[in-house]
């Protein structure tokens, strides 16, 4: 499953999946990671979940971005819940180049039984019609 928390500059897209983060840290029986582009939400996190900041990492295309997130997912049998606070930063590529590796991330974490939820800064009526699919309501 792959989901996308959709919002402009300040709406609280961050913090909603930070508490989605937590919320589901208290109940899930497997592992958790959030990845983000910085570590300036390294403490808003219980320490069972994983926090990865890709600012140390040498991550350039969004296809190197996506060889990283099936290493994750390949690494850990038991992660249930894979975070990804700003896919743009993140991900680092064209519109088209996001897209379809966020369609390459949803088939991995399908096979790997991963919920995968990310944020996207745009405006809802701004967001690609090829990721609108994955809005989450």
């Amino acid at each position: 499953m792959f989901s996308l928390i959709a919002g402009n500059r300040g709406s609280g897209k961050t913090k909603t999946l930070i508490e989605m983060a937590n919320e589901r840290a208290k109940s899930s029986n497997g592992s958790s990671i959030f990845i983000d582009a910085d570590k300036s939400h390294m403490y808003d996190l219980p320490h069972n979940v994983r926090y990865i900041s890709t600012i140390e990492l040498p991550l350039k295309t969004a296809e190197e971005f996506f060889g990283f997130v099936c290493g994750l997912m390949a690494s850990d049998y038991d992660l249930e819940n894979l975070y990804i606070d700003g896919i743009k930063k993140t991900m680092k590529g064209t519109e088209q180049d996001i897209y379809e590796n966020v369609q390459r991330i949803e088939a991995f974490a399908e096979v790997n039984n991963v919920k995968v939820v990310a944020t996207i800064t745009c405006e809802e009526d701004e967001i690609p019609e090829a990721l609108k699919k994955y809005i989450k309501a």
